[in-house]
């Protein structure tokens, strides 16, 4: 079964911010799945199962507040930093539960940020940095759920979108 990834649903205006973004600084044919931000990157699909039935159980809580509040260099690119403490307690719940299967990568605190460029060059990343510094301004958004997508080694194709909703 092919790995899973979780990614944050955001209301549509900030989704459409984040891919204009990402279509102005990435190559072309990089905007395969939209601009994202990427709760787990590789989740055991022998998993999904047990992933669905508890993102179902966590999403009973009202969307919430997210601050798109600067971007910060990446290590080959530039991203969107985010702050969302409703967010980052999530995160750590599931991560808890999930603790036995995650990978490294998964295992960690979450850092929330939104990829605006990727795989450049120094120099490209740091004009693109720049630019982005002197242009930005911080928005608020909100996080409405989370989007499973499966990843067989190509784009990712979407599985289901789980909506945060509150206690009825």
């Amino acid at each position: 079964m092919p790995p899973l990834v979780l990614t944050l649903a955001v209301d549509d205006p900030t989704q459409a911010a984040w891919d204009a973004l990402r279509e102005r600084w990435c190559r072309p044919g990089r905007l395969v799945v939209g601009a994202h931000l990427v709760l787990f990157g590789a989740l055991p699909g022998e998993h999904g199962e047990t992933v669905l039935a508890d993102l179902r159980k966590a999403a009973a809580i009202p969307p919430f507040s997210l601050r798109v509040d600067g971007v910060r260099p990446l290590s080959t690119g530039v991203a969107l930093r985010i702050r969302a403490p409703r967010l980052d307690r999530l995160h750590e719940r599931l991560r808890q539960r999930w603790r036995p299967w995650l990978s490294a990568e998964d295992d960690r605190p979450l850092r929330p940020h939104v990829r605006v460029l990727d795989d450049a060059s120094p120099e490209e990343a740091r004009h693109a940095l720049a630019v982005l510094a002197e242009l930005f301004e911080p928005w608020d958004a909100i996080g409405t759920g989370v989007d499973v997508w499966e990843c067989a080694g190509g784009p990712w194709s979407f599985r289901t979108g789980i909506p945060f909703r509150p206690l009825a």
